[in-house]
């Protein structure tokens, strides 16, 4: 529950099918009636070859937090991985959460199905006992599948009450599809035996199949001979003619969910199977008069302009996620999200996935999601230019205002390569076909976009790196010599061209082979490394460079003060030498040297000038233990 709103989850694939879409807008309606907000995970593919994306698709699950979420429903048969079902369904049970499964059957859960027997019984008592019909030709599917042998037993039962015969000769094999099913179909007309009364086919893509090769052998249906089909698809209303089936009728199924969300009694006591009748669909194709009124012209018209806008937006969004895989941060990549039309939306990544110093092929949580994120886009707020922080417990930004639309909430994850980057949320506020279609089209795009926008900083962060290692000292993290006189060049430039004064600080660590031999070169290492820190902090701003074993120089566009440098640095160094407890005291002797004469601003000049004034005052020093 959300402050006054209890929450209905359901978890679904392929939304884009006109199925799915009609089931969401029934339950959606229901849930509103009784008082309940829907929140729809939903993934793209039906989660079936489990392939990389599908992988990052499943995701979408790990983001369901049952705290809040007070009844599941889980579409099955959508949902191919069972794994993922019997997760959901466990994590419902330990908070004690309602479960409804859809087209599918769980222990312990409510399990709503159709009777596709009893739906297809209808039809075929329909073509028996309405048209007469005797003869009948089941055009099956796959040979020993469970659905295709029950529809072929309901045939032969039926025919049974009127003393007809039904055997193997009466069965063909379309394996559910048009190409086996033309194949079949050819095969019996072309073996000379009598025409059926009835072509009764196990679903509508054979149905229609049917249609069209009889009408190619100049047979009328269904005038010579009836065919049926099964289950209901759209595409039935478009053929010529038009052809009998079998709708699966999901305000139906909702409003079998209703009488059992009002139904007293407890739970568990509700928990079992309950079937809902599928509505017969009595056409063209069996002799009836059609009773659809759909506007055919009009709906082709829909067909095409939807076609036409995705094809339109599908190239602005691949144009998008090109602009921010090169973004060079994601202020940059979130700009480029603005820049286009985008509505009833929020895009959420994991704060951690923009951090380019991670591999993009390595999961950093335990959780999929973890907790912190970023919301680089809210169309609810479009005037706020930069990412702002998100944490999960709060599910999408403005939660209260999308709560009042009274519509279904969408979440999908976005992921690359199977790990998930963030989610998306979608709160259209109306059921059109395109914004269905369109989550998709977008979560696609943000995949590519962020999965390579991840890629392409990691790998400049890369390239740093292996630059870094060509120009900077691994021990101290100065410049080494490659790496300094790219920067001295550049400084000396601009000083001939804008003038000023040029210093050199050379600094000379005491006694280091002293240190290495009584002590080991780990503590002459640790001697050099407190040199070079010293030498930074004394000489703030300027290019520090390791330029011998012991030797570092910071050369700088300034006026220095040679006594304030040398008493930072003997500072710093008595400072390490106290807080180390070293068993030898570390030292350095400096020389330092400036010039505003251009004539002398060359390297060799300026080091022979410090290494002069270094040397004198290393000899001034009492060395400890005779060495120098």
């Amino acid at each position: 529950m959300i402050g006054n709103y209890k929450i209905a989850a359901l978890c679904i694939a392929k939304i884009q099918d006109d199925t799915c879409r009609k089931l969401i807008m029934a339950l959606n309606d229901k849930m509103n009636e009784m008082g309940y907000k829907l929140f729809v995970y939903c993934t793209d593919s039906d989660l079936f070859w489990n392939t990389v994306n599908e992988e990052g698709e499943r995701a979408v699950f790990d983001l369901m937090d049952f705290s809040v979420i007070d009844m599941l429903f889980i579409y099955s048969e959508r949902i191919k991985d069972k794994n993922v079902t019997k997760r959901l369904i466990k994590l419902a049970q330990l908070e004690e959460r309602p479960v409804f499964i859809i087209d599918g059957h769980f222990d312990g859960c409510i399990n709503l199905n159709f009777d596709f027997v009893g739906g297809f019984e209808q039809v075929v008592r329909h073509v028996v006992e309405h048209h007469g019909a005797r003869r009948i030709h089941f055009m099956a599917g796959f040979e020993g599948n469970e659905f295709s042998d029950e529809r072929g037993a309901v045939i032969k039962k039926v025919l049974d009450e009127y003393g007809v015969d039904f055997g193997p000769d009466n069965i063909s094999y379309g394996d559910f599809w048009a190409e086996p099913t033309r194949r079949e179909l050819e095969k019996l007309l072309a073996s000379g035996r009598l025409l059926p009364d009835a072509f009764v086919c196990a679903n509508d893509a054979m149905a229609m199949t049917v249609c069209t090769v009889l009408c190619e052998h100049g047979y009328k249906v269904p005038e010579d001979v009836i065919v049926t089909g099964f289950d209901g698809i759209d595409e039935i209303f478009f053929t010529e003619p038009q052809v009998s089936s079998c709708l699966c009728d999901y305000d139906e199924v909702v409003k079998k969910i209703g009488e059992l969300m009002e139904d007293p009694r407890p739970y568990e006591e509700k928990t079992g199977d309950y079937s809902v009748l599928p509505k017969p669909i009595f056409s063209e194709s069996c002799g009836c008069k059609t009773e659809n009124d759909l506007n055919i012209p009009g709906y082709i018209s829909e067909l095409n302009t939807r076609f036409s806008r995705f094809q339109d937006e599908d190239r602005v969004l691949n144009k998008v996620a090109a602009r921010i895989q090169s973004s060079d941060n994601i202020i940059d990549a979130s700009m480029e999200l603005r820049n286009v039309y985008m509505y009833d939306m929020c895009i959420m990544l994991k704060k951690e996935c923009l951090d380019e110093r991670m591999n993009p092929l390595t999961i950093q949580t335990r959780d999929s999601f973890g907790e912190e994120f970023l919301t680089v886009l809210n169309t609810l707020e479009p005037e706020s230019a930069k990412p702002s922080p998100f944490y999960r417990k709060d599910i999408v930004p403005n939660l209260d205002y999308i709560l009042t639309i009274n519509m279904p909430i969408f979440f999908t994850a976005l992921h690359s390569a199977q790990i998930p980057l963030g989610y998306a949320c979608f709160f259209y506020q109306g059921h059109e076909n395109h914004s269905y279609y369109k989550i998709f089209q977008i979560t696609s795009a943000m995949n590519v976009a962020f999965g390579g926008y991840r890629n392409m900083r990691y790998q400049a962060y890369l390239q740093k790196q292996i630059e870094d290692s060509y120009k900077l000292d691994i021990l101290t993290g100065f410049y080494n010599r490659n790496g300094f006189f790219k920067e001295f060049e550049a400084l000396i430039d601009d000083l001939k061209k804008n003038g000023g004064t040029l210093s050199i600080a050379l600094a000379d660590l005491d006694n280091l082979k002293y240190i290495n031999d009584t002590f080991g070169h780990a503590v002459g290492d640790k001697a050099i490394c407190a040199v070079a820190n010293a030498l930074r902090r004394a000489c703030s701003g300027a290019i520090c460079c390791r330029f011998g074993g012991d030797e570092m120089l910071a050369v700088s566009a300034k006026t220095s003060d040679s006594e304030m440098i040398r008493r930072r640095l003997d500072a710093f160094m008595d400072e390490y030498n106290r807080l180390s407890n070293s068993e030898y005291p570390f030292s350095a002797s400096l020389g330092v040297y400036e010039t505003d004469d251009l004539e002398q601003m060359n390297f060799e000049t300026l080091l022979v000038k410090a290494d002069e004034l270094m040397y004198q005052e290393k000899k001034k020093k009492k060395v400890g233990r005779g060495i120098d």
